[in-house]
């Protein structure tokens, strides 16, 4: 790969707004001239495009190779709200409820900011999710994923979460959340 191509993988990747705060990082494979991107927004849900693979093609263009699209986790029982004591204040949210999926694992949250309003999906592991045509036991299983918010430097305000689109809550914070 030649600087060039490095150059657009990098701008692809870094400076595109649409992708999600994750676990994982994009990755280059300059034998394949393939970008691996593990999560990517939609315009409603963050991380709703998930394993995306694009292809670097000819004169500066990129292709679309292969993706998923999220499965967000169905059953979700409570989220607690944890805002710790120290400064800066740190933000998590505790989320729990019932795996209903068989197969499937529960994976990452997806987070995305919106002024004062963060949105946040928890999603089965895309990796875990069975192909369409694949039967599953249907057991049921507890589940709890803590999620923190990037809330470092934030302003004194209020500040609204909403989790896969049903749980809602706010936390304020008296001060600005960052060190002198």
């Amino acid at each position: 790969m030649d600087v060039n191509h490095a150059a657009w993988a990098f701008m692809l990747c870094a400076l595109s707004p649409n992708i999600s705060i994750a676990e994982d990082n994009p990755a280059y494979s300059a034998s394949t001239s393939r970008l691996s991107i593990p999560y990517v927004d939609s315009s409603s849900q963050p991380g709703f495009f998930q394993n995306v693979v694009v292809e670097f093609f000819k004169d500066d263009l990129w292709r679309l190779v292969d993706f998923r699209t999220g499965v967000s986790v169905k059953v979700i029982a409570n989220v607690e709200l944890i805002k710790t004591e120290s400064f800066p204040v740190q933000v998590f949210l505790k989320i729990s409820g019932m795996n209903h999926a068989g197969c499937s694992e529960v994976g990452s949250a997806n987070i995305s900011i919106l002024g004062n309003k963060f949105k946040v999906f928890l999603y089965y592991d895309p990796k875990s999710v069975p192909a369409a045509d694949v039967a599953c036991v249907g057991w049921v299983r507890p589940f709890t994923k803590t999620v923190p918010l990037p809330v470092y430097s934030l302003q004194l305000g209020r500040y609204e979460y909403e989790v896969n689109g049903i749980f809602r809550g706010e936390f304020t914070f008296a001060i600005d959340n960052r060190l002198p």
